[in-house]
């Protein structure tokens, strides 16, 4: 288990003496270094030093002058005694803390979300790992420590300390805190917790052997209401239509406040309306900064710019209206119209169910019209006779003609007046007072069906209420301290409150001396204003009230509404432990506020702008009134959100007209609005009267007209005939969208209301105008045999197409570039030209507007379009085009996109023009090719 290493020589040299000379050392002349291992013996495992020792065996020889000396060498033992002590223990403790909820076996993510009602307990698990020496019982002490973030004041909570706990030998224990709570467990979690982050960890010490202390990491649970904010985007036409140009975008964001709690939330939005610029270019990503499709039509700011709007969305999961965009769609813009959204909130426990954009588009198209002249138009027929089963559908557009602004009014639906049945009729409840009779007082009570207080609050918003007089006389305390009287008993009013119907009596007042009234009281009556303080019994006079001037606000009765209050006496609760925060005040800045809610939802005409809605309010109000309208407080008529004191002597008609503040989002929706009467009353009376409530703006009024597709005469089809007009019945509009309106002359026999006018067989034979012109010998015109051919204008102009009667007979496809394809004119029937096109399938080419020819292709298709994209948009095949001549077709495909816009609603992209020259050359050409002799004409009416 050891050995000796290391030896430093084999030689001790120890000076010299002269010879002869006793021997004698006198010193130690040299020493000899080596090294003993003891790596090898066995480690001292028990609790206290152990030693061994080791005898070292030396051999020694003496030399003199470097000769042996006889006899001198010999053993000689070393003992060398060796000490092993115990090695210092290592160790490092450690703790993990672990949250559970619910009662869930498994552990709660990092940061977990938990809503009210939920339970969590947190586990603190603390251990001690040996790392090195014997273990010996230790002593480990420990704190619970526990932090509340989000709560004023609380950020940290008082820690309990747990016992120490001792460790026998390296493992792991649980240590949970006793009880329950905040900081105990387990804790069920509250409403008002919403918005706070609850952490736990273990504290502990030591640390390890050298000391110190730790802690566990923080496990934490984030308390979330449960629902949330939804942004909503609605617009009309919605998302994905093709439009008009000309037609009104309606864009409408709102948001749905659906927590639960009901927590009021502030919310930051971002609203776009913007214009594509390109149809090949559809890319469009906000969150990048993405802008260049966006216009003056924009409403909001971006998130980032540290400008983005913010309103208070309140709870109740109604859709409130944030902002809205009206815009008449610009043609001249092209490609979609979007409108694109998202919303943020910060505060704290409310989250956005939806937090991404928001993405509406509309398609901005038209709807081209074709038109058809001097012709009727007749489907299903083949040359054969065979016929084809099909139909006629156009396409529809509307258009707001002799548009003006104009100021409407009763444009809200659902609002009420107070004290009115569901009729609308007034409530009255009367009664003959005697001068200051207080028995025998009326206690029936009627509720309004309409109105409710929803809560009487402090000017601080708070709605806490203290019946039991601690601090309620106090100004700035937080007691509302109201009660309401439903006739037989005292109640509450720390929940909604029905309106109650106000007693009318005369010709004085009562003094009801049960239920108990702060004071007496003047009730409604037809009785004369009063001035100057209050000379009833037990009355305050006007010295205790000098910054105010005395009034009986209830002299003023109205046929068709009543005066409504939490009691049907108007008259505020007395007791003395209980009072208004303001009475005995000179003012009334610390008064009870009682909002006055209508109970279900009122609507606003869809047609109008709702940047201009105002409320229009005739009535009456005790003392103060400020006007909300889906939680966003109305300007009044001068701009200002002041408090406003009505006058309400005898016969005054308190008038007022309230609109958005323009510094705040447009508070009106068309839909789900809500109103608040916030009324402001100090000590006597709190009442509410409504005579008229009423809503106006502006909106778009002109005569609605609506254009498309027309023929001059007949339609004829076996299938349904739709959407498109007969005896030119929307040649200049027309002011009904039924087409029994503009259909005189679309024939029907069978079962659809228009077209079927006979089976497909049944339809007749189409004539065969290449065959006929196509004979041999045939006079008075030019053939031109052919292939495939291209008629530009060298083509037009070296066979004097324009010029002299022509027929082109092809057998591959026509295509028509020239431009100049108009015949020359002539008085002398004899000189009319006409030119004929027979082919397979007949190419009409974008830039082409006029074609004076018949075009023949029975079996084959005509394209008005020839060279213009698959997909169109208004910059293809804009320009009109014209046909001079029949047209006969197994396909038609009219691709022209001009007309139908805001300026020319009823242009025609296509005009097919049978002419009278037609007509005329037809009976020349048969009368030059036949047997028979017209001998005499009798003209017949345009339509007969």
């Amino acid at each position: 288990g050891w050995r000796l290493t290391g030896l430093s020589s084999t030689s001790l040299y120890r000076g010299r003496l002269p010879s002869p000379a006793p021997y004698y050392y006198s010193s130690q002349g040299n020493t000899l270094a080596a090294t003993l291992n003891v790596t090898g013996l066995a480690t001292n495992n028990a609790t206290s030093p152990a030693q061994e020792t080791i005898t070292i065996d030396l051999y020694r020889c003496m030399s003199s002058n470097g000769t042996s000396v006889s006899g001198s060498c010999y053993a000689q033992p070393v003992e060398v005694t060796v000490i092993r002590t115990p090695p210092a223990p290592k160790y490092t403790n450690s703790a993990v803390s672990n949250a559970y909820v619910n009662g869930s076996s498994s552990v709660a993510a990092a940061d977990a979300v938990v809503y009210p009602g939920d339970t969590v307990l947190w586990r603190h698990n603390l251990t001690t790992t040996q790392t090195a020496g014997l273990f010996s019982s230790r002593s480990i002490d420990y704190t619970y420590a526990c932090q509340i973030a989000g709560v004023a004041g609380s950020d940290r909570q008082n820690n309990p300390a747990g016992s120490a706990y001792t460790f026998s030998s390296s493992g792991t224990t649980t240590v949970n805190p006793p009880g329950s709570g905040e900081c105990y467990g387990p804790y069920t979690i509250r409403n008002e917790d919403v918005g706070s982050t609850f952490c736990h960890r273990l504290e502990y010490a030591p640390k390890d052997q050298t000391g110190g202390s730790g802690a566990s990491p923080w496990s934490c649970v984030r308390v979330m209401a449960r629902g949330g904010l939804t942004a909503i985007l609605e617009t009309a036409p919605s998302d994905g239509s093709t439009v008009a140009d000309a037609s009104t975008y309606n864009v409408h964001f709102r948001v749905s406040n659906n927590t639960q709690p009901t927590i009021d939330a502030n919310v930051e939005y971002s609203a776009w309306v913007w214009y594509e610029k390109s149809a090949a270019d559809r890319t469009f990503d906000p969150a990048a900064g993405d802008d260049r499709y966006f216009n003056t039509s924009s409403t909001g700011s971006p998130f980032g710019a540290g400008t983005a709007p913010a309103v208070l969305v309140q709870g109740g999961g109604l859709p409130q209206e944030i902002t809205t965009s009206i815009a008449v769609l610009d043609m001249q813009k092209g490609g979609r119209v979007c409108a694109t959204w998202r919303i943020s909130t910060f505060v704290p426990g409310v989250q956005v169910t939806n937090p991404g954009w928001l993405t509406s588009c509309v398609l901005v198209g038209k709807s081209p019209a074709v038109q058809i002249w001097g012709n009727d138009a007749r489907v299903g027929s083949q040359l054969n006779g065979s016929g084809i089963t099909s139909g006629i559908l156009g396409r529809l557009s509307t258009r707001l003609d002799g548009a003006s602004v104009q100021t409407v009014d009763n444009v809200g639906h659902g609002l009420w007046n107070t004290g009115v049945d569901a009729s609308g009729n007034k409530i009255k409840i009367t009664y003959n007072a005697t001068s200051g009779e207080n028995n025998n007082v009326p206690t029936t009570t009627i509720n309004d069906p309409h109105w409710s207080i929803s809560k009487v609050m402090r000017p601080n918003g708070s709605t806490t209420v203290d019946y039991t007089g601690s601090g309620s006389n106090y100004p700035n305390g937080p007691a509302t301290c109201q009660k309401s009287y439903d006739g037989s008993s005292l109640t509450n009013m720390n929940t909604s409150t029905p309106g109650r119907v106000l007693l009318e009596s005369s010709p004085g007042y009562i003094n009801p001396s049960s239920p108990a009234m702060y004071r007496a009281g003047q009730f409604v009556s037809t009785r004369p204003e009063v001035t100057g303080g209050y000379n009833f019994p037990g009355a305050l006079s006007s010295s205790q009230h000098p910054n105010i001037e005395i009034h009986y606000p209830y002299g003023r009765v109205s046929d068709t509404a009543a005066w409504i209050g939490q009691n049907l006496y108007g008259l505020d609760y007395s007791s003395s432990a209980c009072k208004d925060p303001a009475m005995g005040l000179a003012e009334n800045p610390q008064a009870n506020i009682y909002v006055y809610t209508l109970n279900t939802p009122f609507t606003i005409d869809s047609n109008v702008d709702l940047s201009t809605a105002e409320l229009s309010f005739k009535g009456g109000v005790d003392n103060f009134v400020k006007i909300y309208v889906n939680g966003m407080q109305l300007a009044a008529s001068d701009g200002s959100l002041d408090w406003k004191a009505p006058g309400f002597s005898s016969g005054s008609s308190f008038q007022g007209t309230y609109k958005h503040d323009p510094t705040q989002p447009i508070p009106f929706a068309y839909t789900n609005n809500t109103i608040e009467i916030h009324i402001q009353s100090a000590g006597t009376h709190t009442a509410l009267l409504i005579d008229e409530l009423k809503i106006k703006a502006q909106k778009l009024v002109g005569t609605t007209k609506t254009y498309g597709s027309w023929g001059e005469y007949s339609m004829y089809a076996p299938g349904a005939i739709r959407s498109i007009a007969s005896a030119s019945g929307l040649a200049a509009g027309s002011a009904s969208d039924q087409q029994q309106a503009w259909s005189q002359l679309t024939h029907a026999n069978v079962t659809i209301p228009y077209g079927s006018f006979a089976p497909a067989s049944q339809m007749g034979v189409i004539p065969n105008i290449g065959g006929y012109l196509s004979r041999p010998g045939l006079k008075g015109v030019n053939i031109i045999p052919s292939g495939a051919v291209t008629i530009d204008n060298a083509f037009v102009n070296a066979n004097q197409l324009m010029k002299r009667s022509t027929v082109i007979q092809a057998t591959g496809t026509v295509t028509i570039t020239a431009t100049n394809m108009t015949y020359d004119t002539s008085s002398d029937d004899k000189n009319m030209n006409q030119l004929v096109i027979v082919a397979p399938d007949i190419n009409i080419q974008a830039g082409v507007g006029r074609v004076d020819a018949w075009l023949i292709a029975p079996n084959g298709t005509i394209n008005t379009c020839s060279n213009g994209p698959g997909q169109l948009t208004i910059n293809d095949c804009n320009q009109p085009l014209q046909v001079n001549g029949a047209l006969t077709a197994s396909h038609v495909l009219l691709r022209r996109t001009a007309g139908a816009d805001k300026t020319t609603p009823g242009g025609a992209a296509e005009t097919l023009n049978l002419r009278g020259d037609a007509y005329i050359w037809s009976r020349r050409l048969s009368e030059l090719n036949g047997t028979w002799t017209t001998r005499a004409i009798t003209e017949l009416p345009p339509r007969y």
